[in-house]
């Protein structure tokens, strides 16, 4: 009995630990795979559409984010399909064929928030945790200040303040306090090698 009361002792201190270290695994998995796929998918478009640093950009309906999904990116991503959110949102929803889903967002940049769990879409924006329910990115032309002097290309989003220092310490405080978009967050586990290390400061 006493070697029994042991193991239930040693299982209830272990196994929410493996079951949490499992669900950080998770997160990485599909951050990385999200900004391969991603990454992939500007290449390609690319070649047929030129410089992404050029690509045309329009805030003034979820149209236009719209038109910049099917016109930069549909023909290179396997998706499940598109959702307007609302009519007085300008964002367009896609849902991944791996079970996740991103927002795009078409103004200064083409703001891209990535969803592991396409649920958590469902919340309102204030209580949803940047760095935790979503993870930011972008695709910025050159002539906008908020993607660190990158114009092009898909990455974590570094505005103009981020760009004056990049180093690891930075983008942890930051991630503590993220900005209201969370791209500290992201940078932060990009610049760790798609790594959640033990000191991030969100829980999964």
């Amino acid at each position: 009995m006493i070697t029994l009361g042991i193991i239930g002792i040693v299982a209830a201190l272990t196994i929410p630990t493996l079951m949490a270290n499992q669900r950080k695994k998770a997160v990485e998995t599909k951050l990385k795979k999200f900004y391969t796929t991603m990454s992939q998918a500007v290449i390609m478009s690319e070649i047929e559409n030129g410089p992404s640093s050029e690509w045309a950009l329009n805030h003034s309906s979820y149209s236009s984010s719209l038109d910049f999904y099917n016109t930069y990116l549909d023909k290179y991503l396997s998706k499940v399909s598109t959702k307007k959110i609302a009519e007085n949102r300008q964002d367009t929803i896609i849902y991944l064929s791996d079970g996740t889903a991103f927002k795009l967002g078409n103004g200064a940049c083409a703001d891209i928030t990535f969803y592991i769990n396409k649920e958590k879409m469902n919340k309102i924006m204030t209580e949803q945790i940047p760095g935790k329910d979503y993870f930011s990115f972008k695709i910025c032309p050159e002539n906008t200040g908020y993607n660190g002097g990158k114009p092009g290309g898909f990455q974590t989003a570094s505005n103009g303040n981020l760009s004056q220092r990049m180093d690891r310490d930075y983008l942890l405080e930051h991630c503590k306090t993220p900005f209201a978009d969370g791209n500290t967050c992201s940078a932060l586990i990009e610049f760790d090698g798609w790594e959640i290390k033990k000191d991030y400061p969100h829980r999964f």
